[in-house]
């Protein structure tokens, strides 16, 4: 099979990386980069020896598989315009802006024989699939994660930093995800989800202090980690962490999915994976809108 033409349409911070990860990984060629600022486009596609795309369309012709990293107002609009043309998409979190967008997505997809993945990298932390693996089949009984960024003003907090950890926690509890309440205002939330039958508490915040830790309790074992400083615990005892890059292995899965020449499955998100997220944090953001209260995070 010839190398997947990757083309990346954003070439702010996030697609910067992605150009940077997909030029470098097996089974895929970094073809193009696009962006509404053509000199910033052409840097980043001159760093990694690619060319510039000027328009959309010519982005769309020139891939196999195209990565949206666009703000997420765009998102919809840039993945339709793909999947229509029977492209493969790969776009960051969030998929789109609410979950009505999401199933939209998922049809166009299926009408022409294509698949939509979402960057939900944190299932690649070094942490995480740490976790995962030693936790190993053990049912989960409770989830717990806390995230704060210093996330753009104005933006919801929910729809950018809470996406994470509610596809995390369907990743470690089972798909089966509900909203059970929400608590604080547009700064800081705690939200609490029903997770295929474990309590999965989520802490989000804007802070200029940056923090990303997760425990998960199963009947065995209690577990810690910090997803920044990538160190994990079983009780008191140290995991083995790997410290391959999330985005690069992210970028590998994609391509193993496309090509389904992975035999395990590729643990790429998918279009299910970024509509519950989506629907989640959108529910979340309502509530909080409606009954907002101060919350401690």
């Amino acid at each position: 099979m010839s190398a997947l033409r990757v083309v990346v349409v954003g070439a702010g911070k996030m697609g910067a990386h992605h150009a940077r990860v997909f030029a470098v990984t097996p089974g895929a060629k970094l073809e193009a980069v696009c962006d509404v600022d053509a000199s910033r486009a052409a840097r980043v596609a001159a760093a990694h020896g690619a060319g510039m795309a000027r328009t959309i369309d010519e982005a769309i012709e020139r891939a196999d598989l195209v990565v949206i990293a666009t703000p997420t107002t765009m998102h919809f609009a840039h993945a339709c315009a793909a999947l229509v043309k029977g492209r493969y998409v790969l776009v960051e979190k969030p998929l789109c802006t609410d979950a009505a967008e999401a199933r939209t997505l998922g049809a166009i997809a299926r009408a022409n024989g294509t698949e939509i993945f979402i960057g939900h990298s944190e299932r690649f932390n070094p942490v995480v699939r740490a976790i995962a693996r030693d936790i190993a089949g053990d049912a989960v009984l409770r989830f717990a994660t806390r995230r704060t960024s210093d996330a753009a003003r104005g933006e919801d907090l929910c729809l950018n930093l809470a996406v994470h950890d509610i596809d995390l926690a369907a990743l470690f509890c089972g798909p089966r995800v509900d909203l059970r309440s929400a608590s604080g205002d547009g700064e800081g939330a705690e939200i609490l989800l029903d997770a295929n039958g474990a309590l999965a508490r989520l802490s989000v915040a804007r802070s200029s202090r940056r923090v990303r830790t997760i425990d998960v309790q199963t009947a065995r074992f209690s577990y810690a980690g910090n997803l920044d400083t990538h160190q994990a615990w079983r009780d008191v005892t140290n995991l083995s962490v790997d410290r391959a890059e999330p985005l690069a292995l992210q970028a590998l899965a994609t391509v193993k999915a496309i090509s389904r020449s992975d035999p395990n499955g590729s643990p790429v998100a998918r279009v299910a994976d970024g509509e519950r997220a989506v629907s989640m944090a959108r529910k979340a953001m309502s509530l909080l809108l409606n009954n907002a209260s101060p919350c401690q995070v």
